[in-house]
């Protein structure tokens, strides 16, 4: 036989968040017991991951999800963290006090611009090379400012061109 704080008798009772609970049993030989619990209800935790994370293939991108006691990620990490280095989907299953949810990110890296590039040429002294330029879709900055299809290279120095993809930009 149960007897509830509540004043039921059943198996079963209806509790509420911040109750404490208190039962007392009795046996048919008409020995008692009695137990009580304080019952706190636990939210589900939230992931607060982004939908989207979008970067370039060659800067690792961090996911970060909220705080929580344990983070299980589907490809084997347990940290709140993570450095993503590939595209595609990044599951994570997050607990706190016993609950548990799962939450995704979509991960998509696009390709760097890659070119057909000098490493190291000679020039002449006091001489101007120019350098022609593979045609679009690519746009480029040389020594700070957009060109079009070539770079003139004079002097002792160390030159640096900066590729923009154009076809890998998604508005």
């Amino acid at each position: 036989v149960y007897s509830w704080s509540n004043g039921d008798s059943e198996a079963f009772v209806e509790i509420l968040d911040g109750q404490i609970l208190e039962v007392g049993l009795v046996s048919v030989e008409g020995c008692f017991n009695s137990y009580s619990t304080a019952i706190t209800f636990s939210p589900y935790p939230e992931a607060n991951l982004p939908e989207l994370v979008e970067g370039c293939e060659n800067s690792p991108e961090q996911i970060t999800a909220a705080i929580a006691d344990t983070w299980t990620w589907e490809m084997g990490a347990d940290t709140q963290s993570i450095s993503v280095s590939e595209s595609g989907t990044y599951v994570l299953v997050l607990e706190s006090n016993g609950c548990e949810t799962a939450d995704s990110t979509e991960v998509i890296l696009y390709p760097t611009p890659v070119i057909d590039w000098i490493e190291s040429l000679w020039i002449c002294e006091d001489s101007t090379l120019y350098l022609e330029l593979p045609a679009e879709p690519f746009e480029y900055y040389w020594l700070g400012d957009a060109v079009e299809d070539s770079v003139a290279v004079f002097g002792e120095a160390i030159w640096s061109l900066t590729v923009l993809d154009l076809s890998l930009i998604h508005l």
